[in-house]
């Protein structure tokens, strides 16, 4: 994830850079916004110009989500009793490649998770603290992503707080939530929030033209209901695209002729 591949946010961009530039990051941050404004997509382009600094090498691993000091967690279900987030970790990073801007309902239907509640669990983050106890695999600094750190039960919050009074050295923590109103205060206290606002329609624009074919007037169409919104704006795209559309129909006529039988 470069920060040019990211819609918009052009001046906020520049300030994390020169907050890393000038060494003035705080160990913990938190971008707060709608998933479909970029909070991911930043705070993976943050952590890759964090790692990139101080090894250039690093640029390469962080792109195929393989550098060996930068953590992901997020929310999941129970699976077996187990409540760490491994057995997710890859449908997670096919998810980052495909749409960084996904909200909680693409994740949702990518685990099928139907009517289960997905949670970031004290379990997890029990783990994460014996992980980041450990010296750096390639030695500089170690960085976790938590996505939707809005989704932490009580206990994972609780014992989340702890790590973030003591984080271990060279550690640096980004989290993403969309409903800040959700997590403890005393966890907001200890970040430094970064508020990420909707993209803004010539930004949004340029990404739509990058990624699709749009005629003009859809291409209007859509950046009226998407509000500023990546992720709204490419399903919109995606459900005018004539593949799209084939395949629901054939989808619909192949159920359709079971029904018959």
């Amino acid at each position: 994830m470069n920060w040019d591949d990211i819609a918009g946010h052009e001046q906020l961009k520049t300030l994390l850079k020169e907050s890393i530039s000038g060494n003035r990051i705080s160990h913990a941050q938190l971008f707060t916004g709608a998933y479909g404004y970029g909070t991911l997509p930043l705070a993976i382009a943050f952590a890759k110009e964090i790692l990139s600094r101080e090894n250039p090498a690093a640029a390469s691993k962080v792109d195929t989500f393989n550098h060996l000091d930068l953590h992901f967690t997020f929310p999941f279900f129970k699976q077996d009793k187990n409540s760490v987030s491994i057995p997710f970790q890859k449908d997670f990073r096919e998810l980052m490649i495909q749409n960084p801007y996904a909200n909680a309902d693409d994740w949702s239907r990518i685990l099928q998770s139907e009517n289960k509640k997905l949670t970031i669990y004290a379990e997890e983050v029990d783990a994460l603290t014996s992980k980041f106890s450990l010296k750096s695999f390639e030695g500089g600094s170690k960085i976790l992503i938590v996505w939707q750190a809005d989704r932490m039960n009580t206990d994972a919050a609780n014992k989340f707080l702890k790590f973030l009074e003591e984080p271990p050295e060279n550690t640096f923590i980004i989290l993403t939530a969309e409903h800040t109103d959700a997590m403890l205060q005393t966890i907001l206290s200890r970040t430094q929030i970064v508020e990420v606002p909707r993209i803004d329609d010539e930004a949004l624009k340029s990404y739509l033209q990058r990624e699709h074919e749009i005629s003009p007037d859809l291409l209007q169409s859509i950046l009226i209901e998407a509000q500023g919104n990546a992720n709204t704006a490419a399903q919109l795209a995606r459900s005018e695209d004539p593949d799209t559309e084939f395949e629901s129909y054939f989808i619909m006529w192949v159920r359709e002729a079971f029904q018959v039988k």
